[in-house]
């Protein structure tokens, strides 16, 4: 490309320099949102996978039992028996230090190098490492948790274990290659990790790492052993059962972020396309002039790539800032659903950042060639003619609107297909994005072209407003396209989380039968939980005003599908009950009898298990199969839960241990004063017991609902930003393009404040015209993220409502968007001298 053209293209860009930096910013917006929610998943799954490679080292196999762990005599005999040294005993459990939550970890220190313990590297001399492993209640940390708790090897930790307080000394601080690894990790000798989780004798699990020769010999002795509780499995395997828990959630947040770069691609192709438009007159004289449409297309795409590396470059660096606050936001979140994760670390990856690169340069790039291609097929006098480009644009946009009801048509008919996947799903949601787009250009015509023909009862300056945005509809329908774009993904997510937080609040409604509610402190259906004081159940029985009490025990159990959760409990009052959505028949009698158990939609839906179906269930007796007998609503957690009679749970668990107890008070009872009586009764026990009302419990997870989806909130207004800068880039173009038009009204008499008054209402009109056509797109968008995304993501299906807040809100936002984005334009054309402006040269 000659070098006249390149100083050409660069002349152009550093003289429109607003024009230039709103390109760059839609560029480098679209970028961040790519970079940061990728950087944001990336870091959270590489904070889980050193999370699991701390406890379970390289180990490729784990023996584990039911929630009553494992006798550690067993550990001795896998060492003694069989030969097997490479293994390691793991006891564990949530502990509570000076505000932080911290994990407790029990190792066998002995069987470890002497001074390479579990991969870290002690800083402290070998005399530390023997205090570990012959004093009791010693403890050694690594230099970022040690530093987090403003501890010196010497001193003494009060640890917090279900309320009751253990001291603990730090006798070495270790490092490691990899410091976020052991970051929230306190590793304490197997036997004071035993006392002080009240575990003495049991195990979690065992670590172990097989040869193949090794793993048949395992096997074999096992089948020979009396203990059919055991099961063995390989890492990898428990791991990826972990590891699916989120996934779904980090897929969405991806999803999501696409979207932004769809609204992104519009912007772009808009700021462009208005660069190739306002040089129309000039490239047409280049082309008599003898450069070729080769090199003309090869300008606009310089221009372009300029433009997208510089964008490109601010957005990598914009999404490292915005990152760091979304790893927050996923980390609380996974925290709140899935799993507690001590590592927070911010990993950068360069895979997110070329990932972002090339999202940044491709989109750039694709965008800008749709114009570049337009200025080179048409004739050199048709590119100086401004009114040739508007008829072009007009005689195609029918073709368009037709194109597009196709795409919306095609995506609709793939998301109601019975067997779409969670991606196919996104897929249609695109096809019905990208089929809106097309059709709003022409939908904007058929609108003003119906008000127009109310011209006999119309202002002259209501004529002019409604034709200045169909004379421009190269630019204004792409603006109003990114910006109804932007506002329908606003609609969409809105009525989704508005939905899903009626169908919650229902639920727990519905679920929430009892009055008030006692448990353990922590999560009750963690593995090894002790459950309620049996002295303080039977002295809450003898409070007068109870009507009667329903217990229920909350524990993880081993079944084909993973680590489960399992609910037992007892109907000495007929509760409301579980919010059943399919059931055999008279399937309460059976339940109660013991003939089955009820499983959680979730459950059903991820392991495709239908009614009669049976599960098997890893019991202290061997594995056991049980019928499904009902499949019940269940918003805890897409993980799945099982419910049991509390007769058939005792019929296969050697377990009276009771994690809840639901209380009914009697009608002449005050809620206030039996809650009151119940909390004095607890005080009085050493174990954390947390009494609620059913109120604060459903108060408590709204609260947990609503920050789950604070990150769907800030990527949504990201999505806006991306649309206000079209929006504002759309209108500086007409203000750029019509200035001739602007002086001339000015010469005939309008003032400069009818102009400015005509700019601003027709930016508002525009952002009235996107929010309409929002609207639908909006509840379409709702119902593939309700009916199709939200199941196949979590198994959850919902309620769907449209409340009229949403909608009158993304009016507003539309609106108010379009009109400050019109602002700076008509102060500026307001402003403007006349004079020159009319010059046609």
């Amino acid at each position: 490309m000659p070098t006249l053209l390149i100083k050409n293209s660069l002349r152009h860009l550093t003289r429109h320099f607003w024009q230039t930096w709103l390109c760059v910013m839609g560029i480098m917006l679209g970028v961040s949102i790519i970079v940061a929610v990728d950087l944001a998943n990336s870091s959270a799954q590489k904070a889980f996978t050193l999370s699991l490679n701390t406890l379970t080292g390289h180990a490729s196999h784990q023996l584990s039992a039911g929630p009553q762990g494992i006798n550690e005599s067993l550990y001795a005999q896998l060492r003694q028996e069989l030969g097997l040294q490479n293994t390691r005993a793991s006891v564990s459990d949530q502990v509570s230090v000076a505000g932080h939550t911290l994990t407790l970890l029990g190792i066998d220190a002995i069987t470890g190098n002497s001074q390479r313990l579990q991969g870290f590297q002690m800083t402290t001399d070998n005399s530390s490492l023997l205090d570990f492993i012959l004093s009791p209640n010693t403890a050694i940390l690594s230099e970022r948790t040690a530093r987090m708790l403003k501890v010196m090897p010497g001193q003494s930790l009060t640890l917090n274990h279900r309320s009751k307080l253990h001291q603990i000394k730090v006798v070495g601080i270790f490092t490691s290659d990899n410091p976020a690894a052991s970051v929230g990790l306190i590793f304490c000798d197997m036997a004071s990790a035993q006392e002080i989780l009240g575990r003495l004798g049991q195990l979690d699990h065992i670590n172990l790492t097989l040869t193949p020769g090794q793993l048949a010999v395992l096997k074999t002795w096992l089948t020979k052993q009396d203990h059919p509780q055991l099961k063995l499995i390989t890492s990898q395997q428990k791991n990826d059962a972990i590891k699916k828990m989120s996934k779904a959630f980090h897929t969405n947040l991806t999803a999501m972020s696409l979207l932004a770069v769809l609204v992104g691609a519009l912007l772009i192709y808009n700021c462009m396309t208005f660069s190739v438009l306002q040089r129309r007159r000039t490239l047409g004289i280049l082309r008599n002039l003898g450069v070729s449409k080769t090199e003309i297309f090869s300008l606009i795409l310089f221009e372009a790539l300029c433009l997208g590396v510089l964008g490109t470059l601010g957005g990598l660096l914009l999404g490292l800032l915005m990152g760091q606050g979304l790893l927050r936001l996923v980390l609380q979140t996974v925290n709140d659903l899935y799993f507690i994760l001590h590592v927070s670390e911010y990993f950068i990856s360069s895979w997110s950042l070329l990932k972002g690169a090339a999202v940044g340069l491709l989109v750039t790039v694709m965008a800008a060639s749709i114009p570049a291609w337009e200025a080179t097929h048409t004739q050199p006098i048709g590119v100086m003619q401004r009114a040739l480009l508007e008829k072009s644009i007009n005689s195609n946009l029918p073709k368009l609107f037709l194109m597009g009801l196709a795409l919306i048509g095609l995506g609709l008919l793939l998301a109601k297909y019975p067997d779409v996947t969670l991606w196919q799903g996104f897929f249609s949601l695109s096809l019905l994005v990208l089929g809106f787009t097309l059709c709003v250009p022409q939908t904007v015509l058929w609108i003003l072209s119906r008000l127009l023909l109310l011209t006999p009862y119309l202002t002259n300056m209501a004529r002019l407003i409604l034709r200045g945005i169909t004379a421009g509809i190269s630019r204004t329908g792409l603006a109003m396209a990114a910006l109804a774009l932007a506002i329908a993904v606003t609609i969409g997510v809105g009525i989704m989380v508005e939905s899903f937080r009626v169908t919650v609040a229902s639920w727990l409604d519905q679920t929430l039968s009892g009055d008030i509610y006692v448990s353990t402190a922590g999560r009750s259906s963690r593995r090894n939980n002790p459950g309620l004081p049996s002295s303080l159940v039977a002295d809450i029985q003898q409070l007068p005003g109870i009507a009667a009490i329903n217990t229920s025990r909350m524990l993880k159990v081993e079944t084909q599908f993973g680590l489960i959760r399992l609910m037992a409990i007892t109907s000495a009052h007929e509760p409301k009950g579980f919010n059943i959505k399919h059931s055999v028949t008279d399937f309460r009698r059976q339940f109660k009898q013991g003939k089955g158990i009820l499983i959680s939609e979730p459950m059903a839906y991820h392991q495709k298990i239908q009614l009669n179906d049976s599960i098997k269930i890893q019991t202290p007796s061997g594995e056991k199969p049980f019928i499904v007998l009902g499949i019940f609503y269940d918003y805890t957690s897409s993980l799945g839960l099982m419910a049991m009679h509390r007769n058939l749970y005792e019929q296969n668990w050697p377990d009276t241990q009771i994690s809840v107890l639901s209380i009914y008070r009697q009608h002449d009872t005050e809620q206030a004063t039996l809650l009151k009586a119940i909390r004095e009764l607890a005080s009085h026990h050493p174990m954390a017991i947390v009494v609620r009302s059913s109120k604060e419990i459903r108060q408590a997870s709204l609260i947990i609902f609503d920050r789950t989806f604070t990150i769907t909130q800030v990527l949504r207004l990201l999505a806006i930003a991306v649309a206000f800068m079209g929006i504002l880039s759309a209108l500086m173009a007409l203000q750029m393009e019509r200035k001739k038009e602007f002086a001339t009204l000015r010469a005939i008499g309008m003032t400069q404040g009818e102009l400015r008054f005509m700019i601003i209402t027709q930016s508002m009109l525009m952002g009235l015209l996107a929010g309409l056509m929002a609207i639908p797109l909006g509840m379409l968008m709702s119902n593939i993220l309700i009916e199709v995304i939200n199941v196949r993501s979590f198994g959850w299906s919902m309620q769907q409502i449209y409340p009229f807040s949403v909608m009158w809100q993304a009016l507003l936002i539309s609106t108010s968007a379009a009109g400050l984005a019109g602002i700076y334009p008509a102060i500026k054309s307001a402003n403007a001298v006349i004079a020159p402006a009319l010059r046609e040269e």
